[in-house]
């Protein structure tokens, strides 16, 4: 570890220095926070679940004593008192008129809440469903209603006229289908005598204690369980549990006391709180994921982290400032050293340190400042060796072009006397004023080819149709900048060296295209070519920086392949220069490679 890290450069060092220096003390104060606050929301989360099922323990106490009350009424009504007294009736008049009483009472009483979906008082001496009083939401009772079959029947008589509290049931007997309620019954007492007179029974749409539990705010995925004293469920979130029992890992939450604990319920850990009610004795059981009770805690953490990120960064950032302030004037000094390997002089560092950096670069420019006045001597001498190598070879273009032109032109005038002399020596004048044009030493490929073509044209006299010339140039390299009189000698080449001794019709393609950051022309013949042994000897010689001008006589090749190929590489370097392809009796072909220069 130690080494990996001494091989880091400088900059890199300090960054990681300086950030590790700002990053601990963040991450220390970061998760001593989030414990701090994870335990702080956690204490509250219980607190807001105790209120929370307490509240909804108060509002179903508050209902149910309603309810209560509305059971209460027979005991202070004394027409419901008087009517449940009679054991028989003397005439179907009397009869009606204690039904019409019952009636406006139950009627009174079941408009007080909206929630109720039923009120039945079952006279003592009632023998059939037709000497029962009811009111109900729009619905009869079955002919074959029995009261002494129901479940909770001998726990009214047991509970002597209290109240008695019924866990979800279906309505009682309806003929239609029934619907979930929860009921209180109790025996009406003679007020006089405390006999019993009948029975009581009101049952309560469970939506009212949907209605209490989904008002309470108990978290976006709460579940909330209300149970009995005997562990039957009435109410779950969950409305498929509604009725069963409860399951043995609640068991715990039946006891007089609040209680607060863990547990895994369907894969899912969470926090289950209970309040027991002292009035219903019933169980108000509410269960609230962990994960969002850690909601709050994750976004402190997340929000810390973030905090600590942008801390991070921004000392990141200083560090990288004063990281590049040292290192910087190191690596721009390396960065010339290395530019000064390759060869280039022309460097000087700026001076802005007085400090160890500030000797380097000095003693650097010094060093710099001497080998440079040494290469510049050196390359003065060579400078003058090349200009007289270039003047050379510029004065040797072959004179024997010339003499063949004008032998041309005397021939023309002599035998044809035509006009056709007009135009070998326009071309002639043109060639004679490029070639010796001494300012131009640089010329555009437009006017290289331009030079071809007046080549040409006087050779077409000479030849006839004997020569086909092809032109392939990319009209994009056409403004191309190259030195003058590279193409012409070599189109000369071809029809002296190639096509002039063949037999038949010859031809000549002149292609040119960019390659990257070069320039291609081709100049291909089909002539006679040259053997193997000849063209290895020409490409030495071209090769060779010595024996060029001995190696072009001995091979009688051409000065002008040999003049171009040196020329080229004088002004742009060994990296450009021609290439020679070449086949007996299938032909040459000469590649000339130079910069794209515009």
């Amino acid at each position: 570890m130690i080494k990996w890290f001494n091989n880091l450069n400088i900059q890199i060092k300090l960054v990681i220095t300086y950030s590790g220096l700002i990053l601990l003390p963040l991450l220390i104060l970061g998760v001593i926070s989030y414990y701090i606050s994870a335990g702080t929301i956690e204490t509250q989360a219980i607190q807001f679940s105790n209120k929370i099922v307490s509240q909804i323990n108060r509002n179903l106490d508050y209902n149910i004593k309603e309810m209560e009350r509305i059971s209460l009424t027979p005991f202070s009504d004394p027409d419901v008192q008087m009517v449940l007294r009679k054991s028989a009736y003397h005439n179907d008049l009397e009869k009606l008129r204690d039904r019409q009483i019952m009636d406006k009472t139950l009627f009174n009483l079941i408009t007080l809440r909206p929630d109720i979906m039923g009120i039945y008082i079952f006279p003592q001496h009632s023998s059939s469903n037709q000497e029962v009083y009811y009111r109900t939401n729009g619905y009869s009772m079955r002919d074959d209603y029995d009261l002494t079959k129901e479940l909770w029947y001998p726990l009214v008589l047991w509970a002597d006229g209290k109240k008695v509290l019924l866990s979800t049931h279906y309505e009682t007997q309806p003929i239609h289908s029934p619907r979930k309620v929860f009921s209180l019954a109790r025996q009406i007492k003679d007020v006089d005598h405390y006999q019993n007179l009948g029975f009581i029974l009101i049952d309560a749409n469970l939506k009212i204690i949907q209605e209490i539990c989904e008002n309470s705010n108990f978290g976006q995925n709460g579940k909330i369980m209300i149970v009995d004293q005997h562990g039957n469920i009435v109410y779950h979130t969950d409305e498929t549990k509604i009725g069963a029992k409860l399951e043995p890992k609640f068991q715990q939450f039946l006891s007089n006391q609040n209680i607060n604990r863990m547990l895994k319920i369907a894969g899912e850990k969470m926090l289950v709180s209970s309040a027991v009610s002292a009035y219903t004795h019933w169980t108000v059981i509410g269960m609230i994921p962990l994960a969002e009770l850690n909601r709050s805690t994750i976004l402190i953490r997340n929000i810390t982290i973030f905090i600590g990120l942008i801390c991070l960064l921004l000392g990141v950032i200083v560090s990288i400032f004063i990281a590049k302030g040292i290192s910087n004037p190191i690596r721009k000094l390396q960065r010339l050293m290395s530019q000064a390997e390759q060869g280039n002089f022309n460097l000087q560092m700026k001076l802005d340190h007085q400090d160890e950096i500030g000797q380097l670069t000095h003693s650097f420019n010094i060093m710099i400042t001497k080998i440079k006045e040494l290469i510049n001597t050196v390359y003065d001498a060579q400078l003058v060796k090349k200009e007289a190598e270039l003047a050379a070879l510029q004065s040797q273009i072959n004179p024997h072009f010339l003499y063949n032109t004008l032998e041309v032109i005397r021939g023309i005038a002599m035998t044809n006397k035509i006009t056709s002399i007009v135009d070998i020596s326009k071309s002639l004048a043109k060639l004679f004023r490029y070639s010796i044009h001494k300012e131009m030493e640089y010329v555009t490929l437009a006017e290289e080819i331009a030079h071809v073509k007046n080549y040409l044209t006087i050779q077409k006299y000479r030849y006839g149709d004997k020569i086909e010339v092809i032109y392939q140039i990319d009209e994009q390299i056409l403004k191309q900048k190259s030195i003058k009189l590279i193409l012409q000698p070599l189109v000369e080449n071809a029809i002296y060296h190639g096509l002039e001794t063949k037999i038949g019709k010859g031809r000549i393609e002149i292609s040119g295209y960019q390659e990257a950051q070069d320039i291609l022309i081709k100049i291909r013949d089909d002539g006679l070519g040259m053997s193997r042994e000849q063209l290895d000897s020409l490409s030495q010689a071209m090769n060779s920086d010595q024996k060029w001008i001995n190696d072009s006589k001995q091979t009688n090749l051409g000065i002008g392949v040999m003049n171009v190929n040196s020329r080229i590489k004088l002004h742009y370097g060994n990296n450009y220069s021609l290439k020679i392809e070449s086949e007996p009796n299938k032909g040459t072909t000469v590649i000339i490679r130079i910069p794209a220069l515009v």
